[in-house]
């Protein structure tokens, strides 16, 4: 693999390959297994093949730690994590019939999500920097995707995309001033 491609299996098809499925529906363990942390974890004890791709055999990838997280901190990132899953969906469907789509409010809810799993990964150094984004994210009322009337979802997706990045948002104020810590520097290779 050259990045993490992992999934869960919303309709109870169950491919043989692991690294690309999770189980039945484990929303939280994609968001955790999808992140930059699991993924630095693979670089560091798979072996590197050529162009950017590992060999992510399973042992490896059964040996990503994860994180310990409350009822509330899964409850978050399975939120995020099924806004992306509906909007990756909304985006192909769009793409595929020439309208446009909505990249950017994919790449935030991404970039929320992460910066949601390094707090697990490294509360000491999130918290020590004065970034709590699991508050920030409660504060800010994600909807869950599945409370939403079809027919309204893509359109709340974009209006909380709207206000969550404004620059002015404690959220995005946060997300940005995560991305000065060195540990995430290390893991997203910008050091």
């Amino acid at each position: 693999m050259n990045k993490p491609t992992y999934a869960y299996d919303e309709e109870g098809y169950f491919p043989n390959n692991a690294q690309f499925c999770i189980g039945r529906a484990d929303p939280f363990l994609v968001g955790v297994l999808n992140s930059p942390c699991a993924w630095w974890f693979l670089t560091q004890t798979c072996t590197d093949l050529q162009n950017g791709y590992l060999q992510a055999l399973l042992i490896y990838q059964e040996s990503i730690p994860i994180p310990p997280a409350s009822d509330v901190q899964r409850a978050s990132i399975e939120r995020i994590v099924r806004a992306s899953v509906y909007l990756t969906k909304s985006t192909m469907t769009n793409k595929k019939s020439g309208v446009s789509y909505d990249p950017l409010i994919l790449a935030y809810w991404e970039r929320v999500l992460n910066g949601l799993v390094y707090e697990l990964y490294f509360p000491e150094e999130v918290h020590g920097a004065g970034l709590r984004l699991f508050d920030l994210v409660e504060q800010a009322k994600l909807p869950d995707i599945n409370t939403i009337p079809e027919a309204k979802r893509l359109q709340t997706l974009r209006e909380k995309f709207e206000d969550l990045s404004d620059s002015k948002h404690p959220l995005r104020i946060a997300l940005d001033k995560l991305q000065t810590l060195d540990t995430v520097r290390i893991i997203e290779g910008k050091t």
